[in-house]
């Protein structure tokens, strides 16, 4: 009898400790989505290839000084962890909150379409995001949503507008 409730105590403690590992990494995914979306972490490299992951949790560590359970989350999720944290939430962010339909306001009602085009078909991303994010500096929820794409990823939203 003593034995089973040995078990029973063991197999609760490793449920809760699961459940607990899936609230931290969901509380880890909003922490770094809102470092990304709202703080303007970048998390794509000049290359198109994903940044470092020191430089990424470096940045987002910076933007949660506030938030002492975020800095732990965030020191303490490994490299991979952190890096599929990151991964999901660039795939998630243009969607979850209307890049598309920010972007599109961005050429069209602030007249940008024209000269955000040059800029692509020269190649110079920074003046996209420059402006992208100058036109759109009203809307802390918008104004660094790029940072979350890659430049393919703007070149390709742009050619489709």
């Amino acid at each position: 009898m003593h034995m089973k409730r040995i078990v029973v105590v063991a197999v609760l403690l490793f449920i809760a400790a699961g459940i607990s590992f899936a609230d931290d990494r969901a509380e880890l995914k909003q922490d770094v989505k809102w470092s990304i979306f709202h703080e303007g972490c970048r998390i794509y490299a000049a290359d198109d290839n994903l940044g470092s992951i020191t430089d990424i949790r470096n940045c987002v560590y910076q933007t949660q000084a506030h938030n002492q359970r975020a800095q732990d989350l965030i020191r303490n999720a490994n490299d991979d962890l952190l890096r599929q944290v990151v991964i999901e939430s660039s795939n998630e962010i243009p969607d979850e909150f209307q890049l598309r339909g920010n972007f599109q306001w961005v050429m069209y009602h602030e007249g940008q379409g024209e000269s955000i085009r040059v800029m692509v078909g020269r190649g110079n991303f920074e003046g996209v995001r420059s402006t992208y994010s100058d036109k759109q500096a009203h809307n802390p929820n918008a104004r660094n949503l790029l940072a979350a794409v890659s430049n393919r990823y703007i070149r390709d939203l742009v050619n489709s507008l």
